[in-house]
Protein backbone atom coordinates (compact mmCIF):
# COMPACT_ATOMS: atom_id res chain seq x y z
CA UNK A 1 0.00 0.00 0.00
CA UNK A 2 1.21 3.06 -1.08
CA UNK A 3 0.27 6.67 0.33
CA UNK A 4 1.04 9.89 -1.41
CA UNK A 5 0.21 13.25 0.62
CA UNK A 6 -1.38 16.06 -2.70
CA UNK A 7 -1.17 19.79 -1.13
CA UNK A 8 -4.10 21.77 -2.15
CA UNK A 9 -7.01 22.51 -3.09
CA UNK A 10 -6.90 26.03 -1.72
CA UNK A 11 -9.51 27.83 -0.69
CA UNK A 12 -9.05 31.32 -0.96
CA UNK A 13 -9.72 34.44 1.51
CA UNK A 14 -13.28 35.50 0.85
CA UNK A 15 -14.41 32.46 -0.66
CA UNK A 16 -16.35 29.41 -0.34
CA UNK A 17 -15.27 27.40 -3.16
CA UNK A 18 -11.46 25.83 -3.91
CA UNK A 19 -10.03 25.73 -6.88
CA UNK A 20 -9.86 21.89 -8.29
CA UNK A 21 -7.24 19.19 -7.82
CA UNK A 22 -6.35 16.17 -10.07
CA UNK A 23 -6.74 13.28 -7.79
CA UNK A 24 -7.18 10.28 -10.68
CA UNK A 25 -3.90 8.73 -9.43
CA UNK A 26 -4.85 7.57 -6.11
CA UNK A 27 -8.08 6.90 -3.87
CA UNK A 28 -8.59 9.78 -1.53
CA UNK A 29 -8.10 8.46 1.71
CA UNK A 30 -7.97 11.22 4.21
CA UNK A 31 -8.55 14.99 4.26
CA UNK A 32 -6.15 17.62 6.82
CA UNK A 33 -8.48 20.52 7.86
CA UNK A 34 -6.93 23.62 8.49
CA UNK A 35 -6.11 24.74 12.00
CA UNK A 36 -7.94 28.20 11.51
CA UNK A 37 -10.74 27.05 9.49
CA UNK A 38 -14.04 29.27 9.61
CA UNK A 39 -16.93 27.40 11.14
CA UNK A 40 -18.82 25.73 8.41
CA UNK A 41 -19.56 22.20 7.19
CA UNK A 42 -17.53 20.69 4.22
CA UNK A 43 -19.43 19.81 1.20
CA UNK A 44 -17.26 18.38 -2.67
CA UNK A 45 -18.09 19.01 -6.26
CA UNK A 46 -16.26 16.54 -8.31
CA UNK A 47 -15.83 15.80 -12.08
CA UNK A 48 -14.62 13.39 -14.32
CA UNK A 49 -12.33 15.49 -17.04
CA UNK A 50 -11.43 18.64 -14.53
CA UNK A 51 -13.71 21.06 -16.54
CA UNK A 52 -17.49 19.67 -15.71
CA UNK A 53 -18.02 19.66 -12.39
CA UNK A 54 -21.37 17.97 -10.67
CA UNK A 55 -22.43 18.69 -7.10
CA UNK A 56 -21.69 15.16 -5.20
CA UNK A 57 -24.56 13.68 -3.98
CA UNK A 58 -25.11 10.31 -2.40
CA UNK A 59 -27.32 7.41 -3.50
CA UNK A 60 -29.43 8.44 -0.57
CA UNK A 61 -30.13 11.94 -2.70
CA UNK A 62 -28.28 14.09 0.08
CA UNK A 63 -25.41 16.13 -0.82
CA UNK A 64 -22.30 14.02 0.49
CA UNK A 65 -21.47 16.54 3.36
CA UNK A 66 -18.92 16.54 6.56
CA UNK A 67 -21.42 18.54 8.57
CA UNK A 68 -19.12 19.30 11.69
CA UNK A 69 -15.23 20.13 10.71
CA UNK A 70 -12.90 20.16 13.47
CA UNK A 71 -10.20 22.60 12.98
CA UNK A 72 -6.92 20.89 12.40
CA UNK A 73 -8.51 17.20 12.48
CA UNK A 74 -7.89 14.36 9.53
CA UNK A 75 -10.92 13.71 8.16
CA UNK A 76 -11.05 10.17 6.64
CA UNK A 77 -13.02 9.31 3.75
CA UNK A 78 -15.40 6.61 2.91
CA UNK A 79 -13.61 4.29 0.42
CA UNK A 80 -16.76 4.26 -1.96
CA UNK A 81 -16.44 8.14 -2.38
CA UNK A 82 -12.64 8.34 -2.87
CA UNK A 83 -12.79 5.67 -5.34
CA UNK A 84 -15.48 7.91 -6.99
CA UNK A 85 -12.91 10.75 -7.61
CA UNK A 86 -11.00 11.55 -10.66
CA UNK A 87 -10.76 15.88 -9.76
CA UNK A 88 -12.63 17.66 -6.87
CA UNK A 89 -13.40 20.86 -5.36
CA UNK A 90 -14.11 21.60 -1.44
CA UNK A 91 -16.56 24.23 -0.56
CA UNK A 92 -17.11 25.68 2.56
CA UNK A 93 -20.55 25.38 3.37
CA UNK A 94 -23.60 23.91 1.31
CA UNK A 95 -24.38 24.60 -2.16
CA UNK A 96 -27.72 26.66 -0.85
CA UNK A 97 -25.71 28.58 2.05
CA UNK A 98 -21.46 28.97 0.96
CA UNK A 99 -19.64 30.07 3.85
CA UNK A 100 -16.38 32.68 2.97
CA UNK A 101 -13.61 31.87 4.76
CA UNK A 102 -11.95 34.66 6.90
CA UNK A 103 -8.09 33.16 5.89
CA UNK A 104 -6.75 31.07 2.64
CA UNK A 105 -6.70 27.58 3.25
CA UNK A 106 -5.03 24.64 1.54
CA UNK A 107 -6.09 21.31 2.24
CA UNK A 108 -3.68 18.52 2.03
CA UNK A 109 -4.87 15.25 0.85
CA UNK A 110 -3.92 11.82 1.39
CA UNK A 111 -3.72 9.39 -1.84
CA UNK A 112 -4.07 5.65 -1.60
CA UNK A 113 -1.76 5.23 -4.99
CA UNK A 114 -3.43 2.74 -7.37
CA UNK A 115 -1.48 0.02 -7.73
CA UNK A 116 -3.58 -1.98 -9.99
CA UNK A 117 -3.46 0.58 -12.56
CA UNK A 118 0.37 0.32 -12.36
CA UNK A 119 0.64 -3.43 -12.80
CA UNK A 120 -1.94 -3.11 -15.51
CA UNK A 121 -0.06 -0.60 -17.43
CA UNK A 122 3.14 -2.53 -17.01
CA UNK A 123 1.24 -5.55 -18.47
CA UNK A 124 0.63 -3.75 -21.79
CA UNK A 125 4.38 -2.73 -21.95
CA UNK A 126 6.21 -4.96 -24.89
CA UNK A 127 8.13 -7.33 -23.34
CA UNK A 128 12.44 -7.75 -24.68
CA UNK A 129 12.53 -11.30 -25.07
CA UNK A 130 15.83 -12.86 -23.69
CA UNK A 131 17.88 -15.29 -25.39
CA UNK A 132 18.32 -18.48 -23.65
CA UNK A 133 21.93 -17.08 -22.86
CA UNK A 134 20.61 -14.53 -20.45
CA UNK A 135 21.59 -15.30 -17.12
CA UNK A 136 18.91 -15.24 -14.41
CA UNK A 137 20.29 -12.06 -13.10
CA UNK A 138 19.30 -9.91 -16.08
CA UNK A 139 15.64 -11.98 -16.48
CA UNK A 140 15.02 -11.43 -12.59
CA UNK A 141 15.63 -7.38 -13.67
CA UNK A 142 13.34 -7.33 -16.40
CA UNK A 143 10.65 -8.57 -14.14
CA UNK A 144 11.20 -6.77 -11.76
CA UNK A 145 11.40 -3.55 -13.55
CA UNK A 146 7.99 -4.35 -15.38
CA UNK A 147 6.48 -4.01 -12.25
CA UNK A 148 8.65 -1.17 -11.09
CA UNK A 149 7.35 1.45 -14.07
CA UNK A 150 3.89 2.62 -15.26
Amino acid sequence: MTLEVVNGPTIAEGESLSNAIDVSAGQMVRITMPGEWTNAPLTFQFSTDGVFFNEMYGIDGYAVTIPIVVPGAGVIIPGDIGRAINHIKFRSGTEGDPVPQEKEHGLPLLLLLRLRLLLLRARHRPRRRLSRRASANERTHMDVGCLAFA
